[in-house]
């Protein structure tokens, strides 16, 4: 749980941290599409090869 944790806040992080200051108005416009794709992302890495239920 503390990795899946670590990496949804590094990743936002990072993301906001290395956008281009040009880049940076859209960002908020943006954030909750960039969330949603982004959980699906890491969650998807963490359900592989888990049996459906």
């Amino acid at each position: 749980m503390t990795f899946l944790l670590d990496a949804l806040c590094g990743g936002a992080m990072n993301h906001a941290l290395t956008t281009p200051p040009e880049l940076r108005a859209g960002l908020a416009e943006a954030a909750g599409e960039y969330a949603e794709r982004f959980v699906d992302f890491v969650l998807a890495s963490v359900l592989v090869g888990t049996p459906a239920a």
